[in-house]
């Protein structure tokens, strides 16, 4: 016997009516009567007679129905941050303490590493002591289709109806546009073909991509794409761990950062490589307050690290470019603090609260991260 969840689809419901209505074109308006000109405008009593609750679909993170990004330099964790997204949604597990979510189909275009997708997802699916598989809720694709192209997006528009999807991940923005990411009108057309994808389907989409090199808080590429995001996430990795923080929420304040460990995942006997009889599979777990290593940081101090990391990659990628050993790759405090748009002082104190905790090292004008850190971003995550 199958049950259906008639409050899930009463809420899809009501979040694919919002995002259409939020999603109607000028002068696609109804006229009041046969001859009468379409009206662009609304009172407030008309624009008040339909409520439009705040529903989330990861709390205080996701509102359902909307836009956002999850931002990673190469190997930061993002994909596994993603994959744990999708599979927490697909079983209606909690994302991290106090981070409920809502339950619903979640489909994920997969551009970079599909067999490394399949087996991070048995793992979880292991891990969730296989309620991923016996939900039915998750739909990948490994695929990389060009969302932005129209034939391919009618195609996947067709796929995603049978779905009835509330969450669409793709992974990376690279692998799923077929124009320039620093181009406006390409960016604008890829912006337009999520938004059909949110009419559509009611669904939120999530996007996967890279920071920029000169602020790593801000997305790559043309400013159509940052403006259209109702949120924007970003991978911090710390000593064994994993951070999300949030930089621009437009449904509430910024959540609380969360904070993951990784925990490996014994394999199948078939799905170990050949020759080995035993492999391990990572996964995010949350981590508690009481498990966490050393002074908790403020929202502040984490995302002057997160500018720190971003400056000292640029810089190793210029070294590499220019065919120098990239470990020779330093950062001045003067770097730090032209590039920080916390103001001069704010960021000299932020730093300081930074070397005091032990995340960074101040010597002679340069800054370090703590050697366990810079080894950790030597390691492949996504």
């Amino acid at each position: 016997m199958v049950t259906i969840d008639l409050t899930r689809l009463v809420r899809k419901e009501e979040i694919k009516a919002r995002v259409q209505q939020e999603q109607t074109e000028p002068g696609q308006e109804q006229a009041q009567e046969p001859g009468q000109a379409v009206r662009k405008f609304r009172t407030a009593r008309e624009l008040f007679a339909a409520p439009q609750r705040l529903q989330w679909l990861v709390k205080d993170w996701i509102e359902a129905g909307t836009c956002s990004a999850l931002l990673g330099e190469p190997g930061a964790g993002k994909t596994f941050a993603a994959l744990r997204l999708a599979a927490c949604i697909a079983t209606g597990t909690a994302f991290h303490e106090g981070v409920p979510v809502m339950q619903g189909p979640v489909a994920i275009v997969e551009g970079e590493g599909q067999a490394s997708a399949i087996r991070r997802l048995l793992a979880l699916d292991l891990h969730f002591e296989g309620s991923l598989s016996e939900s039915g809720n998750l739909h990948l694709c490994g695929t990389p289709l060009k969302v932005d192209d129209p034939d391919t997006l009618d195609a996947v528009l067709g796929e995603l109806a049978q779905i009835n999807p509330v969450l669409v991940v793709l992974d990376t923005l690279n692998r799923t546009s077929t124009g320039d990411e620093n181009s406006t009108g390409d960016m604008t057309a890829y912006v337009r073909a999520l938004d059909t994808i949110r009419e559509k389907m009611g669904a939120a989409v999530l996007l996967l991509h890279h920071p920029s090199k000169a602020d790593p808080h801000e997305l790559r590429g043309s400013s159509a794409l940052k403006g259209a995001l109702d949120s924007v996430a970003m991978v911090q990795k710390r000593t064994g761990k994993l951070a999300l923080i949030q930089t621009k929420n437009r449904s509430g304040d910024l959540a609380k950062p969360c904070l993951f460990s990784f925990d490996p995942v014994l394999m199948p006997s078939e799905w170990a490589p050949e020759g080995e009889g035993v492999h391990h599979e990572a996964v995010l777990v949350p981590t508690s307050p009481e498990e966490q290593e050393g002074p908790e940081m403020d929202e502040k101090e984490g995302k002057l690290l997160v500018l720190i990391e971003g400056l000292l990659a640029a810089n190793r990628d210029r070294l590499r470019e220019g065919g120098h050993d990239p470990k020779g790759a330093r950062l001045t405090t003067k770097e730090v603090v032209d590039a920080s748009p916390l103001g001069r002082s704010r960021t000299f104190a932020l730093l300081k609260a930074l070397e005091r905790d032990e995340h960074i090292v101040r010597k002679n004008g340069f800054i370090e991260l703590k050697q366990e850190v810079k080894q950790s971003m030597d390691s492949p995550l996504d």
